[in-house]
């Protein structure tokens, strides 16, 4: 568990499926950019089994003890690099947005990679569709450092990159 002033980052097994099932229902405006615009268990299942099979924590993200997120990242090894880390996802339920929650999970999160992990680098990978995520991203310091990339799921992604 991760935790910063009102900030709670821990395993999601800590609040159950039900729980981060309810941030993909509050996040269909962000999953609509994509191949599969409806959330499903599966979708979840899949992302949860993605995290775990390499070597991701996919967790919730509270605040004043309300579930308003889930981050999955993975915290060393991406690339086959010790030091470099991969977010893979971050959502943060609408009623919660513009709250700065996600700079602050975001902080966070680069702040124990680097303390627990000596990591020096930290990647992404948005959706070209995804222009506030992109906003988002490049406003936290991190350049796009790839042409765009057809994905397996038919998604055209931007790879980004920080250094911390």
């Amino acid at each position: 568990m991760i935790i910063k002033d009102n900030i709670r980052i821990q395993d999601f097994h800590a609040h159950g499926f039900d729980s981060v099932y309810n941030v993909y229902k509050r996040n269909e405006d962000f999953l609509s950019l994509g191949p599969q615009p409806n959330a499903t268990r599966e979708m979840v299942l899949s992302d949860i089994e993605y995290s775990e099979r390499n070597g991701g924590y996919y967790c919730t993200i509270c605040c004043n003890n309300h579930v308003v997120g889930i981050i999955d990242f993975i915290p060393s090894m991406y690339k086959k690099q010790q030091d470099c880390a991969y977010i893979n996802l971050i959502m943060i339920k609408q009623e919660y947005r513009n709250m700065n929650i996600g700079k602050a999970v975001i902080k966070v999160i680069e702040e124990w990679l680097k303390k627990e992990h000596k990591i020096s680098s930290v990647y992404i990978s948005v959706q070209e569709n995804n222009t506030k995520g992109i906003d988002f991203w490049i406003s936290q310091g991190y350049q796009v450092i790839s042409k765009p990339e057809l994905q397996e799921d038919t998604t055209i992604v931007l790879h980004m990159r920080k250094y911390i």
